[in-house]
């Protein structure tokens, strides 16, 4: 892909947005882009000035599209969607929980440096999060070889709030298998 931003280089106009926020003297406005073209660019000024980049759009749907065009123009594993509970304040009900792991994904991916480019509605950016602390408190990571504790990581796992069940069926589900 880096072809493509080999190209943007001799793009009129996007040097001197690139000088711009380089200067960080003043705020950088752009117009008249559309569709893809805004994450391309986006992605460009990722590339060149290695700065993380927080996409922020008017609502859920064009985030996700925002953060499938990052994906293609980026490696796929620095970039995170960071979706809004998409609940309103008056509703009683809970968020959706394919949301809330998808926001708790993003918000490790951050702590841990692992999340460069977020993809956002700008009403996920106003809802509350966990701070940092809290986070990585909460947080148990495992990888392919390590060697765990079973009753301990079963412990963990219901005080963070997971709930025990014979077959996973949800986000914040567990099943105990083997032994």
């Amino acid at each position: 892909m880096i072809d493509i931003f080999d190209k943007l280089d001799r793009v009129p106009g996007f040097d001197s947005i690139l000088k711009a926020l380089s200067d960080g003297r003043e705020p950088v406005a752009v117009n008249g882009m559309i569709g893809s073209s805004r994450t391309l660019l986006a992605a460009w000024l990722f590339v060149k000035t290695g700065r993380n980049v927080l996409f922020i759009s008017p609502e859920q749907e064009s985030s996700e599209k925002a953060a499938d065009d990052f994906k293609a123009f980026l490696d796929p594993l620095i970039v995170s969607l960071f979706p809004s509970w998409e609940i309103q304040p008056y509703e009683i009900r809970a968020p959706h929980s394919e949301n809330i792991g998808d926001r708790l994904k993003t918000l490790y991916a951050l702590t841990k440096d692992k999340c460069r480019v977020v993809c956002a509605p700008a009403a996920a950016l106003m809802e509350p999060t966990s701070d940092k602390s809290d986070i990585l408190k909460r947080s148990i990571e495992i990888s392919p070889g390590d060697s765990v504790d079973m009753n301990q990581l079963i412990e963990s796992l219901a005080e963070m709030g997971f709930t025990r069940r014979a077959v996973v069926e949800q986000l914040g589900d567990f099943a105990v298998r083997g032994g």
